[in-house]
């Protein structure tokens, strides 16, 4: 008998009687009617989507997601955002089952439609037998701890050592680059027609300065709307007005740089949401899975907003000298594997400066966190890089009121 998780939710129940039914449809497919025999459901949370486990007569199980299309709150994406989110969810599985060692679920069916009878786009994939590392990273000895930090070292480097030719997100398994669509972890601002692909990084940077100036300028109300949503994080309503998050955005300084002056173009596929809790072990510290790909996205190597997260999480150890440590262990690998400086590195911050643009800070922050931002950027860099640094003078001006 089949069991509904937070029965007393009658929206959730409501979804999960309607996929029940999907799955004797002869037109969605796989032919799984057998699973409502002994159909029990224990349901996971999670933030963009819904997950079940379903099990067969014989023990056996699958995991089937609802994509994030399914709920109420979000309401910031459309439609095409989210048709392009999950299809390219499907391709990065694919990809990284196809061309790395990298263990990752199964997909054994997929269903971008959105209009079907679940009402919901939704995946089904294989259940990989594993616990989340978070709930034994903490019990785990020294030795055990390195011998994982070596294994995900080793996975980021299979990644690393794939080079793309554009910033975008895949949509297929043979590594087609399209559009960027919606983080899972990151605010998303940068929106159609400036989400790429992007054949260089200076592409990158201009195409979120304009998007944040179409916010401004061409949708207004949409400006004020989020403004006011934000307001208490950005310092209230009325921080910053419109006319000078125009002006400020405006004076970015991007156009005036040639595409060499954004360091090496080298695009790499980064997991979207590298944290322990999508990093599955066995009971012996393999890694036997990395699962949820949403989100994920072919950036430049020195976004340092994109590499493995959980390493630089302070609660992953109260002994900072064993995290350092970790870290030291996990850079010397990958630095030695690729030939490359670790993910993140820019003489120029480069991470730091891409923050600037592509947070939607003049919705989300203070007037006083925008422009210090800014100029603690400005005036760490100065040293060396002066010649680069010119387009952005005027900005700077700006901010400290100057003339001329």
């Amino acid at each position: 008998m089949s069991t509904i998780p937070h029965a007393g939710d009658p929206y959730l129940s409501g979804l999960v009687a309607n996929f029940q039914l999907s799955l004797k449809h002869p037109v969605y497919g796989l032919d799984v009617s057998r699973v409502l025999a002994s159909f029990d459901i224990p349901a996971l949370e999670s933030k963009a989507a819904r997950v079940f486990v379903l099990t067969f007569e014989d023990g056996t199980d699958v995991i089937t997601r609802l994509a994030r299309s399914a709920f109420n709150d979000n309401a910031e994406f459309t439609e095409d955002d989210l048709a392009r989110g999950f299809l390219s969810e499907v391709a990065t599985l694919g990809f990284v089952k196809q061309h790395t060692s990298i263990p990752v679920p199964e997909v054994y069916h997929a269903e971008a439609n959105a209009r079907n009878p679940v009402d919901a786009r939704y995946i089904i994939m294989e259940r990989i037998s594993g616990h989340p590392l978070g709930t034994t990273w903490f019990n785990m000895s020294l030795q055990q701890r390195q011998q994982l930090v070596i294994q995900l070292a080793d996975m980021e480097t299979e990644l690393l050592n794939i080079r793309f030719p554009a910033i975008g997100c895949l949509i297929d398994a043979s590594g087609t680059v399209v559009p960027l669509g919606p983080s899972s972890t990151y605010p998303f601002a940068i929106r159609s027609p400036y989400n790429g692909p992007f054949v260089t990084s200076k592409e990158f940077f201009v195409a979120h300065a304009r998007s944040e100036l179409d916010l401004l300028t061409k949708t207004p109300e949409e400006w004020t709307k989020q403004r006011a949503f934000w307001s208490n994080i950005n310092g209230g309503f009325d921080d910053i007005s419109a006319s000078y998050a125009i002006q400020w955005f405006q004076l970015d300084g991007f156009n005036a740089l040639a595409p060499e002056e954004f360091e090496p173009q080298h695009f790499a596929l980064f997991h979207d949401d590298f944290d322990m809790k999508n990093i599955l072990v066995s009971d012996s510290g393999t890694i036997v899975g990395i699962i949820d790909w949403e989100g994920s996205r072919i950036c430049p190597l020195w976004n340092n907003s994109r590499y493995s997260a959980f390493l630089r999480d302070p609660r992953a150890l109260d002994d900072d000298n064993e995290v350092a440590s970790l870290r030291q262990l996990q850079k010397e690998i990958i630095e030695r594997k690729t030939g490359n400086k670790y993910p993140g590195s820019s003489s120029m911050r480069l991470g730091a400066l891409l923050y600037m643009v592509d947070y939607t800070h003049s919705v989300r922050s203070s007037r006083a966190t925008l422009d210090n931002l800014f100029l603690a950027w400005f005036n760490v860099i100065t040293i060396g890089y002066m010649k680069e640094l010119k387009p952005f003078l005027p900005l700077k001006h700006f901010i400290e009121g100057k003339t001329g």
